[in-house]
């Protein structure tokens, strides 16, 4: 028997919702189970009539969903670069979902980037063959004035500058420059105010970084709080403008961190160049170094995160956590 795929309208939201209650692991409840807002917010953030999320039928029978991501999601002006997202089928489809969605992606949307981070080892042997797996890197600058807690084994090694810079930072809740960038996939303006800015779950901050009164490139970051450390980090999200050889930001974050009392700035990136953000003077994480990944619940161990790239037209990709779903709310 034929399966039909097509996109789900904005009606049917509420069967999305059942659908992921009934065949999402057993004894917990997802968020899209649980909340509209996260769903609309993520998958049809311009109110349109269909969500983002393609759905597989059998005989009119919902079988199968997969989230899309699209940057268009935030700007409808920028390329066909898309991430996928949450994928589910019902115990009852015993066939494998994740090729049929992709041939309906190639085949009728044809993106420019298609890509997906965040999997489980299940998915990442499918995965293996369709596209290319890299594994997502861990950069820190730990706080040289408080002890650890949520953190183990991070270092304090201070990297040599290799030339000085008159870069200074400014902290902000607005965006109201976009600096040029090299980097892809590219972003605008209204994608980053309407991915961060007016986001409703999170509270994220700007930090510009001016060379001669000029911003020359910004970080996405977002402060989290862990409740059983009474400790709080800074993570860094996403990223927008050119970063030159010569640019350090160890003693401008570490001052920062130090300030505001804070383990620890990170970011998860995957970086192709793999010396942009190591030669910005953060240190990479080590296998035997703690940083917890997820925070909602808290787990205190270390998660691999890994990116597939189906699909990518561009060279000088820089992949940020904040890209595809990786940094949307599971608890509210």
């Amino acid at each position: 028997m034929s399966v039909n795929i097509r996109f789900l309208s904005k009606k049917e939201i509420k069967k999305f919702q059942n659908f992921v209650g009934k065949n999402w692991k057993k004894n917990r409840k997802h968020i899209f189970f649980k909340n509209k807002q996260v769903i609309s917010f993520f998958y049809n953030n311009k109110n349109k009539k269909k969500l983002n999320i393609l759905g597989m039928f059998k005989q009119n029978i919902l079988v199968g969903v997969l989230g899309l991501i699209p940057y268009k999601n935030w700007d409808i002006k920028l390329n066909k670069d898309i991430f996928m997202a949450f994928m589910a089928k019902s115990e009852k489809f015993k066939q494998d979902i994740t090729f049929r969605f992709l041939n309906e992606i190639n085949t009728k949307i044809k993106p420019d980037l298609l890509a997906v981070s965040g999997f489980n080892s299940k998915v990442e042997l499918i995965y293996k063959k369709l596209g290319k797996i890299i594994n997502f890197s861990h950069f820190y600058i730990l706080n040289p004035k408080l002890k650890p807690k949520i953190s183990s084994k991070l270092s304090l090694k201070k990297y040599k500058l290799r030339k000085k810079t008159n870069l200074t930072l400014k902290i902000s809740k607005k965006i109201t420059y976009l600096p040029p960038t090299q980097h892809y996939p590219k972003k605008s303006l209204t994608y980053f105010n309407s991915r961060y800015i007016q986001n409703p779950f999170y509270k994220y901050f700007v930090i510009n970084f001016y060379e001669k009164k000029k911003i020359v490139f910004f970080f996405i970051c977002k402060k989290v709080y862990v409740k059983k450390f009474d400790r709080s980090v800074y993570r860094i999200i996403d990223f927008c403008g050119k970063i030159k050889k010569n640019y350090n930001l160890y003693d401008l974050l570490t001052n920062l961190i130090i300030k505001d009392g804070i383990e620890y700035i990170d970011l998860v990136c995957v970086d192709y160049n793999n010396k942009i953000i190591h030669n910005l003077g953060f240190n990479k994480k080590k296998n035997n170094q703690l940083i917890p990944e997820y925070f909602e619940p808290f787990i205190g161990k270390n998660i691999n995160l890994k990116l597939c790239i189906l699909k990518n037209k561009y060279k000088n990709l820089l992949i940020f956590k904040g890209d595809g779903d990786q940094d949307r709310p599971s608890i509210l």
